[in-house]
């Protein structure tokens, strides 16, 4: 199940992503590299999921890539 990246009228949603070419994807042909692992920072949104204008209304999307150079 994917973790909510924003929230409105207090319900969760997926908004935010991380797009990653097929040449980092490890059973691609061609791969130069491959995603170790993937996190999303959305403690913020889960302690005010009716929003504010304090702080960002979405989470941040961050990944971990390794290249075989």
């Amino acid at each position: 199940k994917r973790v909510s990246t924003s929230y409105f009228a207090g319900k969760g949603n997926v908004l935010d992503y991380i797009f990653i070419s097929k040449n980092i994807d490890k059973n691609h042909t061609s791969s130069i590299g491959e995603v170790h692992s993937y996190e999303v920072h959305n403690e913020h949104l889960i302690k005010n999921q009716n929003g504010s204008l304090l702080q960002s209304d979405h989470a941040q999307v961050v990944c971990e890539i390794s290249l075989k150079i």
